[in-house]
């Protein structure tokens, strides 16, 4: 949530600094505040129990991935699943979202350019407020939204990317196709943050607790490894596709709705799984 507030607050002074002083000062602010950042983090203690170390340091990262593979591929292959299903969403929706957004907002509405640069700041902020709601969102909704449903958040984020294709294809007022896409942000960003929340949360239920550390981030690196290889596909996709990047989104949708439905069975074995955890408490 502090992240998301940031990333609202943060576009809207931006756009408007670089609209009033250009980019200079801009960046002597954030020179600063990474100084200032990095300060307060040499007075920061967190509490840990400090093990024996068993080698290198080269030695020591090597064991911990391969021990912490081996329990995601071997004894636990459900945090494996849903790591390659985060990927995939990662490859597929948000690095379209990463390309695509700027590139609709700037180019493709017939905006002016100082005009593009502040609604396209405007659009992240908008995004930004979207994560916020959804991370408030999962701390109100989590006693009602059950693991077997989890398919159906990643169902309907999916869908969110069906009125952007259709703002960009069907041509109406600039405005309306801007709002359309304001809309569809915020719900994916929404939808987005509550089922990463979720999941996330699941997994850290189920894994051991000298494992979490190790475990949960080699589900992030396969999660965010992802992304790069996404947004360099989708580079050359919005090249080779012109004026028919709707096409993208309903492609995206359509996917990701067929990665939804795949992952039923998965999301219910989770269920069971939580509901053996909590008997056994």
């Amino acid at each position: 949530m502090c992240s998301s507030f940031a990333g609202l607050v943060g576009p809207v002074i931006g756009g408007a600094l670089f609209g009033f002083y250009g980019i200079m000062p801009i960046l002597y602010v954030s020179i600063f505040c990474f100084l200032i950042s990095a300060i307060m983090e040499i007075f920061i203690q967190i509490p840990f129990r400090k093990k024996p170390a068993g080698g290198s340091i080269f030695a020591i990262g090597f064991g911990d991935l391969k021990e912490s593979f081996r329990y995601m591929y071997r004894e636990q292959p459900l945090i494996m699943q849903f790591s390659l299903a985060v990927a995939a969403i990662n490859m597929i929706l948000s690095s379209l979202v990463i390309i695509g957004l700027p590139l609709i907002i700037t180019q493709m509405l017939g905006f002016d350019s100082e005009t593009a640069n502040r609604f396209y700041g405007y659009a992240e902020s908008v995004f930004a407020m979207g994560s916020l709601c959804g991370g408030m969102g999962a701390g109100l909704f989590a006693q009602k939204i059950k693991a077997r449903n989890g398919f159906l958040l990643l169902l309907y984020d999916a869908l969110t990317l069906i009125p952007i294709g259709i703002a960009i294809m069907i041509p109406m007022q600039t405005m309306i196709s801007y709002i359309i896409i304001l809309i569809s942000c915020f719900c994916m960003a929404f939808l987005s943050t509550l089922f990463s929340i979720q999941i996330m949360s699941y997994l850290q239920m189920i894994v051991p607790v000298d494992l979490i550390g190790k475990v949960i981030s080699c589900a992030m690196c396969i999660g965010m490894c992802a992304s790069p290889i996404g947004q360099a596909m989708y580079g050359g996709l919005f090249e080779v596709f012109g004026e028919r990047v709707f096409a993208l989104f309903f492609a995206a949708a359509l996917l990701i709705v067929i990665l939804a439905v795949s992952m039923k069975r998965t999301f219910i074995r989770l269920e069971k799984l939580l509901n053996g955890l909590a008997v056994k408490v």
